[in-house]
């Protein structure tokens, strides 16, 4: 996920008003499958226009519709990715692709739907690979074993020196420091990136240009591992297969490390999973990490003593909060707060919510 979609789920976490609509589903890569996107799209369309009609009028909803269908209809479906997100009102509107999959739903609310999009930065495996040998760089930018793009901008380089005769190199000047000087430069273009979106790096090189590259490098804490691709012509997706091998452990003991924080925090009384209790602790600025079952949704009503829960049913009825579970996602990471989602079976006996809290 790039540094503008990391500021589209600021801006939209923050917004507050009338007949805020998101609309998320899930999308393919390739084709065929890419081909049924447009009409899933089209049908979350209209459901989004119908609940808009039946709660704010037809004023409203051809307003905040003219947004979406223009969102839409620009909309490049042989580039998608996992998942895609739309989200528009009155005054604003906007768009993301992630690299994860999403629930397709539509929310009608007081705020926009952000909690994919926390889901996608909160997961953490987002990194970038260095793919170089003594005669070019290239960089990948992933998100778990998936390509997102090849990032330009410097990228790719080559080392023109590198290509003359052996030889003549030698003589003009010592071998090692014109490698060194590549070296050197490729760090450069790497830095400038990380500066606008700092993320992990997965060096892919041969094991003799590891600690040449070291010597060189800025940001010696972002190398967290390197391999040997087979051959220089390897398919991106296919580096980007291998570098995951590299990458995937790292990710999967963060995670594991974070899970076991609710064993330690349950024996020692911070741990909350009743859904009141976790929306009073959130509100008095006392969460630290909420943890949240993957596909948990929950409609609720804002009740003078706390929050109603409301069947998935009912989740149109006037004034309900469409998503409780994104609402308590949104108040935590304004207090400072995290939130980790859970595939496994972690969660079930919290009922798939748990918040710790910092005292």
């Amino acid at each position: 996920m790039d540094h503008n979609t990391r500021e589209e789920l600021k801006k939209a976490a923050a917004i507050r008003g009338e007949a805020c609509v998101t609309i998320s589903l899930n999308t393919h890569r390739t084709a065929p499958d890419y081909l049924k996107d447009p009409i899933l799209l089209k049908n979350l369309l209209k459901e989004a226009g119908d609940r808009l009609e039946d709660e704010f009028g037809k004023k409203v909803a051809e307003t905040v519709m003219a947004k979406l269908n223009a969102m839409a209809d620009k909309i490049d479906h042989a580039h998608n990715l996992e998942g895609l997100v739309l989200f528009a009102n009155q005054e604003v509107s906007g768009h993301v692709k992630l690299p994860v999959a999403v629930t397709d739903r539509v929310s009608v609310d007081d705020h926009f739907t952000t909690r994919d999009l926390v889901r996608a930065l909160q997961q953490g495996a987002e990194y970038y690979i260095l793919w170089l040998n003594r005669d070019w760089a290239r960089l990948v930018h992933a998100f778990n074993g998936r390509l997102v793009e090849e990032v330009k901008g410097g990228f790719p380089m080559r080392n023109h020196v590198a290509g003359h005769d052996a030889a003549k190199q030698v003589m003009d000047r010592d071998y090692g420091a014109l490698i060194k000087e590549f070296f050197n430069r490729v760090d450069k273009a790497l830095v400038k990136v990380l500066n606008s979106d700092p993320l992990p790096v997965v060096l892919a090189t041969e094991a003799r240009n590891v600690e040449h590259y070291r010597a060189v490098a800025d940001k010696q804490s972002f190398l967290k591992g390197d391999f040997n691709p087979t051959h220089d012509n390897l398919a991106v997706h296919h580096l980007v297969e291998e570098a995951w091998k590299v990458y995937a452990p790292i990710v999967r003991e963060r995670y594991n490390a974070r899970v076991q924080v609710l064993d330690q925090a349950v024996s020692a009384g911070k741990l909350h999973s009743d859904h009141n209790d976790v929306w009073q602790a959130i509100n008095e600025g006392r969460g630290d990490t909420l943890f949240i079952k993957e596909g948990l949704f929950q409609p609720a009503m804002l009740v003078e003593e706390g929050i109603e829960l409301l069947p998935a049913g009912e989740r149109e009825r006037h004034g309900a909060v469409d998503d409780i579970i994104n609402e308590m996602v949104q108040r935590n990471l304004a207090f400072g707060g995290d939130a980790v989602f859970v595939e496994g079976d972690e969660l079930d006996r919290f009922n798939g919510l748990a918040l710790v809290t910092r005292y």
